[in-house]
């Protein structure tokens, strides 16, 4: 059997508002979301939710993250054991091998 052809319907970034808060210094992320047919995109800060009764069978949902330029690893989650489940409820803001989070989101998004 051959590889199915797919195509993005919705494509969606988290993209960093650097210039947030009252004094304008806070990071605050937000959703770049686009759909097919859509004649641009969509900032948000609403969750995303995809329904299975709303895909059809085949559709696939892939979540991409960077990765530190230092090591190749991804920015390590922070957890929190809440309602009997763990929690991502941040991400660090150093890398283990010191390369600098926070100023990465600076020099991508401001």
């Amino acid at each position: 059997m051959s590889e199915t052809e797919r195509r993005t319907i919705i494509k969606s970034e988290v993209k960093s508002d650097c210039y947030s808060g009252e004094t304008f210094d806070q990071i605050e992320n937000r959703f770049e979301t686009y759909c097919e047919g859509d004649m641009g995109t969509d900032t948000h800060r609403c969750d995303l939710v995809f329904r299975v009764d709303e895909l059809p069978p085949g559709a696939t949902v892939e979540v991409k993250v960077p990765c530190c330029s230092g090591c190749g690893l991804p920015r390590d989650e922070i957890r929190e054991f809440q309602d009997g489940a763990w929690k991502i409820v941040g991400h660090a803001t150093r890398c283990s091998c010191g390369f600098d989070w926070h100023e990465w989101t600076l020099d991508q998004y401001s």
